[in-house]
């Protein structure tokens, strides 16, 4: 994604969105080297991210930065841990 596309995302109050508009999926951010990032660390430094993908089945991606777990559109990180 550019920049400017990235920018686009942004809602009235300059924050990058922790979903999808359509379907409420849940999101994350890939920012410099590659790092995973939440929603809110990559709220912290917009200037970093350089792409936003949706968390389909990983139950276990994490943040880069703060080490929380990313929510995930299918997978139900409780059901694993318990297999």
């Amino acid at each position: 994604m550019s920049r400017t596309e990235i920018l686009f995302l942004l809602d009235t109050k300059g924050q990058l969105p922790i979903c999808a508009d359509a379907g409420g999926y849940p999101l994350f951010y890939v920012g410099d080297s590659d790092r995973v990032l939440c929603p809110t660390c990559a709220n912290r430094n917009t200037e970093e991210v350089h792409m936003v993908q949706v968390n389909w089945e990983n139950a276990f991606l994490t943040c880069d930065d703060c080490s929380d777990y990313i929510d995930s559109a299918y997978a139900d990180r409780d059901l694993l841990e318990e297999e």
